[in-house]
């Protein structure tokens, strides 16, 4: 089955027209792509597979596995800028801690966090500016140290 056949096959099992697919996406998806998708016309980015796995209520990672088990699957095929690679990149060499932490703000500044696993919620203890600057690699300001310096 394809990713297209298996989101059609969704759709479907979830009773939804493509219009009604089109007013869940908010605006992330019209008729036309849903169309094209469904019939292997139009490839899918990962923010255009993390609407589909919201609306029809399927895990984002599984979802993703189904993009990349398709043959063509590339960095142009998910919509991944080279900034975003790189960011990527950056993110797999931090430490597991660190990763949690960044999980945690990233998901709270898009609005979901409750998406994160439980136990990645709470982050085990506090990092230590010193730590954060030997995992990041460049200089992280202390804004509280700044504030000292402007009180003083």
């Amino acid at each position: 089955m394809t990713l297209g056949e298996y989101l059609k096959a969704l759709r479907h099992k979830h009773g939804f027209s493509i219009k009604q697919v089109v007013i869940k996406s908010k605006g992330v998806l019209d008729k036309a792509s849903i169309s094209r998708i469904e019939h292997g016309q139009r490839k899918i980015s990962l923010n255009v597979a993390y609407v589909l796995s919201k609306i029809y209520e399927v895990n984002f990672m599984e979802l993703v596995n189904k993009i990349v088990d398709e043959k063509d699957a590339t960095q142009e095929s998910f919509g991944i800028t080279n900034e975003e690679m790189n960011l990527l990149e950056k993110f797999r060499q931090l430490s597991p801690v660190l990763r949690v932490s960044f999980k945690n703000i990233l998901y709270t500044m898009t609005g979901a966090f409750s998406d994160l696993p439980q136990h990645e919620k709470n982050i085990p203890e506090p990092l230590k500016l010193e730590d954060l600057k030997e995992q990041v690699g460049y200089p992280v300001i202390d804004y509280q140290e700044e504030d000292k310096n402007k009180v003083e």
